[in-house]
């Protein structure tokens, strides 16, 4: 009897020590190598607070979408314990965005009230809080609102908007991807093509 359990102890041992190895393997290739002028945006949602963290070739962004959490342990997972700029007090990036405008390699972010706009070239990805949409080629809904636009090619929505709004969004022919608070979405940009990967918080180790 001795024997079997400790033939389970040492089976369930190696089996918690193996997938220990697989995460932090897994976590450890978390780079989205972006290339020239390409846009890296990862959502990241927390249990009471949401942010974005936009990244080029070069630099990195944090910009708090709702929430006063700190995310410094999952930015860890990108290799991103310092920010090249933040717009919040919550992470201290090197650099403090006070103005209304950031020019960085080869994207302009626009502030404009509460919403923003991200540009690179001809592309625009919004972030839309309230008020009217204005060319927005790709979108990230944070609150509802009546469609009229027609040149979205791609929305992003916050996993708590009614289903209505997303009918909405589907009536429109616009390619959608909820935000989960238990999933982190990757979405990289670069001139007219787009690619988005889903992973589960599991893999970030973040209850």
């Amino acid at each position: 009897m001795k024997k079997v359990i400790i033939i389970l102890f040492l089976f369930a041992f190696s089996l918690l020590t193996y997938k220990g190895k697989v995460e932090n393997a897994f976590i450890e290739k978390i780079d989205l190598k972006l290339q020239e002028e390409e846009i890296g945006i990862v959502f990241i949602p927390m249990n009471k607070s949401s942010f974005l963290l936009i990244k080029t070739k070069e630099n990195s962004i944090i910009l708090p979408i709702y929430g006063k959490e700190n995310p410094q342990k999952i930015l860890e997972r990108f290799g991103e314990e310092k920010p090249t700029y933040s717009y919040t007090d919550i992470i201290n990036g090197e650099n403090k965005v006070e103005e209304q405008n950031l020019q960085i390699e080869n994207i302009n972010i626009k502030k404009n009230n509460k919403n923003y706009t991200i540009s690179n070239e001809n592309i625009n990805f919004c972030i839309f809080y309230e008020g009217n949409i204005q060319n927005c080629d790709y979108i990230y809904f944070v609150n509802e609102t009546s469609l009229s636009e027609s040149k979205i090619k791609l929305a992003f929505y916050n996993e708590d908007l009614s289903s209505t709004f997303e009918n909405e969004l589907y009536n429109h022919w616009i390619d959608v991807y909820k935000i989960k608070k238990k999933e982190f979405t990757l979405f990289t940009l670069h001139k007219d093509t787009y690619n988005v990967i889903k992973l589960p918080n599991y893999y970030f180790q973040i209850s």
